[in-house]
Order: structure tokens, then C-alpha cells, then sequence
């Protein structure tokens, strides 16, 4: 393979590792808020010390998309409290044609991603808030007031 064959299989499996943990889930009666609840848990607190409102949290979320082959992450606003960025969704092609990936569909995908997101929000003691527009995800980080 190519390195750049390699970054596609990598990006391809890291999305699939998502869509397995959610299809396992529904597999077991349980919905994907489910299965990002057990995300959360597992992950969020590695996003650093609780309640520190760390607005810098885009550079990590900016790290993590850019896993993804095809991944534009762009800054759209920037303020003392709060940042806007945007990403396309490189793992669209992925789904296909019907947007359903081994029984999962997009809207349940991103739906971990989307509880996910804020639940690191939340910890940092931030708002989130997140908005789908054509193929861009919006997302913004605020300090809470």
C-alpha cells in the first residue's frame, strides 16, 4: 500500500470502529446515546481537569477530525468566550448511497459524536452547541457565564 492507501484503510477503520461499538449496542436493545454514554465514560476525562473552560478544546477536536482522510476542520469565529468551527463529514462515502453503514446510519453516528462533543464541553464546564448545514457540522464552544 501507499501511505496514502494506508491513511484511507485507517480512516475507513476508525470510522467503522464507531459504527461497530453502536451497531453492537442496538444488537443489545440499546440506542446509540447508549453506547456514547459508554463513550463518554471512558474518554471525556482525558480532555484534561474539569471545569477549566478551556476554549482550546477546538485543537483537540481539530487533531481527532483530521484522522479522517478527505477532513477539512476550519476555524469560522473566534471570541474571548467562545469558538465556532466547521467540518466537513468525511465519513459520508463511507455510508453510501441509503447513509446506513453495517445497520448504523449517519444520523445515529453522528449523533455519538454530537453527545460526545458536548459531554467534553461539559466537563470543561462549556456550552455546545451544533448545527448541520449541506456538509458542513457547525460547532461551538462557550464559556459559561
Amino acid at each position: 500500500y501507499t501511505p496514502e492507501q494506508r491513511w484511507e484503510r485507517a480512516s475507513n477503520q476508525l470510522a467503522l470502529s464507531w459504527v461497530a461499538g453502536i451497531a453492537y449496542a442496538k444488537s443489545n436493545g440499546q440506542t446509540p446515546a447508549d453506547y456514547a454514554e459508554s463513550a463518554i465514560k471512558l474518554f471525556v476525562p482525558g480532555w484534561g481537569e474539569p471545569g477549566t473552560g478551556r476554549l482550546n478544546v477546538v485543537v483537540g477536536m481539530h487533531r481527532n477530525y483530521m484522522m479522517f482522510t478527505e477532513s477539512e476542520f476550519e476555524l469560522v469565529d473566534q471570541s474571548e468566550t467562545s469558538v465556532t468551527v466547521r467540518s466537513n463529514r468525511p465519513w459520508m462515502r463511507y455510508f453510501g448511497e441509503d447513509e446506513v453503514w453495517y445497520g448504523v446510519t449517519v444520523a445515529e453516528y453522528e449523533e455519538v459524536f454530537r453527545l460526545f462533543n458536548a459531554a467534553v464541553a461539559e466537563h470543561l464546564a462549556l456550552s455546545y452547541e451544533e448545527r448541520v448545514e449541506g456538509g458542513w457540522v457547525y460547532m461551538k464552544f462557550s464559556r459559561k457565564n
